[in-house]
């Protein structure tokens, strides 16, 4: 019973390791970086889309280039549940990613 116990908990220790070995950043080695889909609105155009990003959203340059109007105006957004419109996941004072306290289009708070 304890040696059952014991190989399963180092079966489960093996797969977290190989899991985040195989999550970790591929660029190192001349591979292509793990990518993946968010959902931007543009500020100027009002266009919604998905753009792919392989780094954190804190760590990338906001705003980045919208693909229907080619300016650098779209963030990555949230739905309001409030109105179900795009909330831009924009810091009012810098501009960079963060959170707005208010929906832009209904005024309450975009998420619980």
């Amino acid at each position: 019973m304890i040696r059952t116990r014991i190989a399963a908990a180092l079966v489960g220790a093996l797969l977290v390791s190989l899991f985040t070995i195989g999550c970790g950043d591929k660029g190192a080695d001349g591979e292509t970086p793990q990518q993946f889909d968010i959902k931007i609105v543009c500020e100027k155009c009002g266009a919604t889309d998905v753009a792919k990003v392989s780094d954190a959203l804190s760590n990338l340059a906001w705003p980045i280039d919208c693909p229907k109007c080619d300016t650098a105006a779209a963030y990555h957004y949230v739905e309001c549940i409030s109105c179900g419109k795009p909330v831009p996941q924009k810091d009012p004072q810098t501009g960079q990613f963060g959170s707005p306290e208010n929906c832009p289009h209904c005024g309450r708070q975009p998420q619980p």
